[in-house]
C-alpha cells in the first residue's frame, strides 16, 4: 500500500523421471501514486509589461523523468519547456498560464 521498489520473483517445481527446480530472474516493480509537484514563481512588484510574448518561468519536482505542457487562457496544452513563451503574440489584456507534468507511471 506504500509507494517504493518491490522485487518480485517466483519459483516453479516440477516433475517428470527427474525432479527440477527453475528460480527466476528477479524483477523490480516500482509502485509511483504521487504526482509532479509545478511550481511557478511570482517575481516580487509583478506589474503589466508591454511584451507581447514574455516567458513564463517554471520548476517541476518528481524524482523521475516528467512530460510537462503548457497553454495560455483555453488553448489545447501542447509539450513545452522553461522558460515557456507563447507561439503567437499576445493581445493586450490579462491572460492564464497553466502548466501541467506527468510522470512515468501517469501521474
Amino acid at each position: 500500500t506504500a509507494d517504493g521498489a518491490f522485487t518480485n520473483s517466483a519459483r516453479m517445481w516440477f516433475s517428470q523421471l527427474v525432479a527440477k527446480a527453475i528460480a527466476s530472474n528477479s524483477v523490480t516493480t516500482v509502485r509511483d501514486t504521487v504526482a509532479p509537484t509545478v511550481n511557478i514563481p511570482v517575481p516580487p512588484n509583478v506589474t503589466a509589461t508591454s511584451d507581447t510574448t514574455p516567458s513564463f518561468v517554471f520548476t517541476v519536482v518528481d524524482a523521475g523523468a516528467v512530460a510537462t505542457e503548457c497553454r495560455i487562457d483555453g488553448n489545447p496544452f501542447a509539450p513545452c519547456t522553461s522558460p515557456f513563451t507563447a507561439a503567437v503574440p499576445l493581445t493586450n489584456g490579462s491572460h492564464v498560464v497553466a502548466v501541467r507534468a506527468s510522470d512515468a507511471a501517469g501521474n
